[in-house]
């Protein structure tokens, strides 16, 4: 995958572009405190796809359980995996600087213009020198709003409900897009992202997901007896 060679190597493939010191873009404060999502959270809004499906995949097709939880989590998982590829592509070709790229650098602006040879005050080896130009576009948004879009779908696919639980479903779908757009307010508010890497993360996520669903693997959605009713019905429409 695209992603794993990039951060295998990022001294090799990142486009290591200059800086204008007067661009106040790029002259954010360091945040003294830890990132709003940190490690430990991200984990968790990761499981939600995967608890969601699992219930999802027990209530309404136990008898086929292993078979329909693994097409629906793996479909998941190549679409995450794509979504964070075509991410990593543009972050190293592009190599946009973060809001905070001077601070994290601590590159010396003093009476200078533009720096096309930006060097950092510690060993440009390390990850945060790096991490610091990739910007563009935000892969937390990318990712989790691919995450949430997708299981959006699948929530409209699977749960029925009648009387008040009716409401019970577009209540949860709502929730996952507002934790969807949450993480991308975090990432801006934490100076890690400029606002159109976010938006443009978030666009990229959710037509990602909108692909998956309705162009390329639409039947993952499908319960197995209604694969087998629609086999049945064009058998019996076919010559």
């Amino acid at each position: 995958m695209p992603s794993l060679v990039l951060n295998a190597n990022p001294g090799k493939y990142l486009n290591l572009r200059g800086v204008n010191c007067k661009d106040k873009n790029f002259n954010y404060p360091k945040t003294g405190a830890p990132a709003t999502i940190n490690n430990e959270l991200w984990a968790v809004i990761n499981l939600i796809p995967a608890v969601l499906f699992g219930v999802g995949e027990i209530f309404t097709n136990w008898y086929h359980f292993k078979q329909s939880f693994y097409k629906v989590a793996t479909t998941f998982l190549f679409g995450a995996f794509t979504s964070n590829s075509l991410t990593y592509m543009a972050k190293f070709y592009v190599g946009q600087l973060r809001p905070d790229f001077l601070a994290v650098c601590e590159v010396d602006c003093t009476d200078k213009g533009w720096i096309s040879d930006v060097t950092c005050q510690d060993s440009q080896t390390k990850e945060p020198y790096y991490d610091a130009r990739l910007s563009f576009y935000s892969l937390y948004s990318s990712h989790v709003m691919y995450s949430m879009v997708f299981t959006v779908y699948y929530i409209q696919a699977r749960m029925k409900g009648s009387g008040w639980t009716h409401l019970v479903k577009p209540a949860m779908q709502l929730m996952l897009m507002l934790l969807a757009v949450w993480v991308g307010y975090t990432r801006v508010n934490d100076n890690k992202n400029h606002l159109y890497d976010v938006l443009i993360g978030l666009l990229q996520g959710g037509f990602l997901a909108f692909l998956m669903v309705h162009h390329l693997f639409p039947e993952v959605f499908k319960l197995k007896e209604e694969v087998e009713e629609s086999d049945e019905q064009q058998g019996l429409a076919g010559p």
